[in-house]
Parts: C-alpha cells; sequence; structure tokens
C-alpha cells in the first residue's frame, strides 16, 4: 500500500495498492458488489446501499456510510460505479461528505484463472479540517485492512 500527496491539488490523499486473492476474478468481483456481505468484512462501513441500477446492471449508484477511525466523523459518501464484468469497477462521486472520490479496481487474473491480482487507486479529499498527513496515515491502515478482510472473505 502506497499513500502519497495529490499534486493534483483535488485531492487530499492518493492511493496505490495491490492484493493477491486465492480465488477467480468473477469471485471476487461478486464479493465486492454485495453489499450486505460488504459490512461484515469493511472495517468502518455502517451500511452500503444501491440507490439505482442501470438495467444491465452494468452502472450503479451506491451509497456508503462509513467511520474511518476515531478520530473522523461518520461521512456519507454517494458514488457512481461503472463495471466491467470481473475485470474493473471504475467510481467516482456523486455527492456526500467527501470532497472529492474518485478511482478503479482492477481485477488481474492469476494462475489461469484461478486466483486474482487485485489493484486498487483511488484520490479521496476529506471535507473537514483534518491535517492531510492524519487521512493519508488513516488511510493507508484502512486499506490496508479493507484488502486483508476481502481476501479473507473471497476465499471462503
Amino acid at each position: 500500500v502506497h499513500v502519497s500527496e495529490d499534486n493534483t491539488g483535488k485531492a487530499d490523499a492518493v492511493i496505490h495498492a495491490a492484493i493477491d486473492i486465492p480465488s477467480p476474478p468473477s469471485l471476487v468481483f461478486a464479493t465486492m458488489l454485495d453489499c450486505s456481505r460488504s459490512v461484515l468484512y469493511v472495517s468502518g462501513l455502517k451500511s452500503c446501499r444501491v440507490l439505482e441500477s442501470s438495467a444491465d446492471g452494468l452502472r450503479e449508484i451506491r451509497e456508503h456510510r462509513s467511520q474511518w477511525g476515531a478520530l473522523f466523523p461518520e461521512t456519507v459518501s454517494v458514488f457512481r460505479a461503472d463495471y466491467i464484468l470481473n475485470r474493473e469497477i471504475k467510481f467516482e462521486r456523486v455527492r456526500g461528505d467527501l470532497r472529492y472520490l474518485k478511482g478503479c479496481w482492477n481485477f488481474e487474473p492469476m494462475r489461469r484463472g484461478n486466483a486474482t491480482r487485485l489493484v486498487y487507486e483511488a484520490r479521496i479529499g476529506v471535507n473537514k479540517a483534518i491535517p492531510s498527513f492524519l487521512i493519508r496515515s488513516t488511510l493507508a491502515q484502512d486499506i490496508k485492512k479493507l484488502l486483508t478482510a476481502l481476501r479473507a472473505e473471497a476465499a471462503q
């Protein structure tokens, strides 16, 4: 996991992370899209709701209510997610407490499709008066927890 400053000035942090998961991309993808399961393994996620979905299921508007750490207030994030089945999830802020949110998840098949390298990249901007170094530190810890928990959940 690498969390750095954003040199564009749009966000407080840029996150780059990856993890290898011993499950096929289709299983990892399905696990990530299951709102009811996500609150069980995503640290700080209080609720996940699909507000809108396209007829083909390849675009959704989702709402997440989260609390990233003891120092952060609960945040509501409404974002659009665009899917390429079992390969990619792109997401971008629609509204909510975050000032900026844009990123993607890429699902790279490994071991003849029996495993997945999950690659995450995001830019996040917070509307609260919290020092950027603290935001970056908290996000680095949280994304490590998320990836480890997701690997365990998708391997079941």
